[in-house]
């Protein structure tokens, strides 16, 4: 089974213009503000917003990988 969260990492793969867009969709789809994703993901909101809006293009690892298990945790997925 598929989630949210796998389409948003495909699309980290394919473009980083893919990757906002996925982004974007997934916390439409969720009814969450990037405000509060930013501190869900434990993450400054600038630096989201950045992500968000293309001024990064290239998020490191780390940033990476804390918006991908805030994404989890909002779809009850247990990280290991």
């Amino acid at each position: 089974m598929l989630l949210p969260s796998d389409d948003v990492i495909r699309a980290a793969l394919r473009s980083s213009a893919d990757f906002e867009r996925a982004l974007k969709d997934s916390l439409d789809e969720k009814g969450i503000s990037a405000k509060e994703f930013a501190k869900r993901a434990g993450l400054p909101t600038s630096t989201l917003y950045k992500v968000l809006s293309g001024a990064r293009k290239d998020p490191n690892l780390s940033t990476f990988r804390q918006i991908i298990s805030a994404l989890r945790r909002l779809e009850g997925v247990e990280e290991k």
